[in-house]
């Protein structure tokens, strides 16, 4: 989407910007309107019908934050590269129904994993609008991470963006992802190292550099000690 929308439902207001997207409930009734009518807004509205629908999409309705919130399109989540997708083939004209037939299973998922991160917070957050609060801000941060795992990341960073502390920030996320932010950046590294390696085009030096390490050595010991052998033994 390019430019500004506001949804208005339910007596509350929902600002969306470019790379955001909302899902709201079949019949819920709304009404969009541009902070900029110079300029035309861009984007792609999916009819949420569950009519001739995977099945499992009426289970959706069991898990509130789905609804309502703005989400970005993450890049860890392949629905977001489908709205993405979608978005970008607008001259094809594909209705509601087909668009959301495609990216079902997309859309599942990504509840699921919404829920399982609703779950993990009911220890420390027990009002569903703090969870959705807190499920969005770890969902970016995690995003972050995916976009920037090549560049220096600090905890000091990622919890001053998520406006949450420093000590709880760390501990939340671990227990929302099973990894620590440092831990995930090392498994994005790790994977893509082992990417660039194989292409055996790029030198061991410049994809070290590339990936955020000082030198050949410091990249070497994390990709041993991650995979067991020295990055030379795969060339």
């Amino acid at each position: 989407m390019n430019g500004i929308e506001n949804y208005h439902s339910n007596g509350g207001n929902n600002r969306l910007t470019k790379g955001q997207f909302l899902i709201l409930k079949e019949n819920q009734k709304y009404e969009v309107s541009f902070e900029n009518k110079k300029n035309a807004t861009l984007g792609i509205c999916i009819d949420l019908s569950l009519n001739n629908i995977n099945e499992r999409l009426i289970d959706l309705y069991e898990n509130e934050i789905l609804f309502n919130t703005i989400f970005s399109c993450y890049s860890f989540s392949p629905l977001g590269d489908s709205f993405q997708f979608f978005s970008e083939q607008t001259a094809n004209k594909m209705n509601g129904i087909e668009i959301l037939s495609s990216i079902s299973s997309q859309l599942i998922s990504f509840s699921d994993e919404v829920l399982e991160i609703q779950m993990r917070l009911s220890s420390v957050a027990k009002k569903i609008e703090t969870k959705r609060m807190l499920v969005v801000k770890l969902m970016t941060s995690k995003d972050f991470i995916y976009k920037n795992y090549n560049s220096k990341i600090t905890l000091n960073h990622l919890a001053l963006e998520s406006g949450i502390s420093k000590f709880h920030f760390s501990k939340l996320f671990k227990n929302c992802f099973q990894k620590s932010p440092l831990e995930l950046q090392e498994l994005l590294r790790m994977r893509k190292a082992k990417k660039m390696i194989l292409t055996r085009e790029i030198k061991l030096t410049d994809i070290a550099f590339y990936l955020g390490y000082s030198d050949l050595a410091a990249f070497s010991n994390r990709f041993k000690k991650h995979f067991g052998i020295p990055p030379s033994s795969i060339l």
